[in-house]
């Protein structure tokens, strides 16, 4: 198949692949949206009534939620509980989205340093295997590849690896004269 799914039922399988197709017969009669399955239709349809089948404990009625993912979320808003966690910071979050989103400020900050650095000509970055420093994190994560033996810079024309995309730039020229 497209992607490489084998199903054990052949109605699975002909399920699987409206995706691929792009066929969407299951058509919401409200808003006019359309779904390759039944049940993503049934589901989005509880978005269009005032039906909430999922209540908070702790909330009682009135507090109701359309899908139970978002009850999930808000449950975490009484237990505290912040199950995503930034691994740079530590900082914990309810939602895997807020974590993402959090997840920039961590990245531009590093290209600012980066940047600033060009400028002032500050290498806070440190290799601790050789001591050589770096004013952009990015280029200490590419000259690390020198010392653990990763070649993640593939030739298109020969298939050699090299450990910085700057040697495989040089070693292409081989092939252009």
């Amino acid at each position: 198949g497209e992607c490489g799914k084998s199903f054990s039922l052949s109605s699975v399988l002909v399920q699987h692949q409206k995706i691929h197709l792009g066929e969407r017969p299951c058509k919401c009669f409200k808003c006019g949206k359309s779904f390759c399955h039944r049940s993503s239709l049934i589901s989005h349809q509880k978005t269009h009534s005032e039906e909430q089948p999922y209540e908070c404990p702790k909330c009682g009625k009135g507090n109701g939620f359309k899908h139970n993912s978002t009850l999930t979320v808000h449950r975490c808003t009484h237990t505290r509980e912040r199950p995503y966690e930034c691994g740079e910071c530590g900082k914990g979050f309810y939602q895997s989205s807020a974590l993402t989103s959090h997840k920039w400020t961590h990245l531009k900050i590093s290209i600012l340093i980066g940047h600033h650095g060009i400028h002032t000509g500050a290498k806070p970055y440190e290799c601790l295997e050789c001591g050589k420093s770096f004013s952009c994190n990015s280029h200490l994560i590419q000259h690390q590849n020198i010392h653990t033996g990763q070649c993640p810079y593939e030739c298109g024309e020969c298939a050699k690896g090299c450990s910085q995309s700057s040697h495989l730039r040089a070693h292409q020229h081989i092939h252009t004269g």
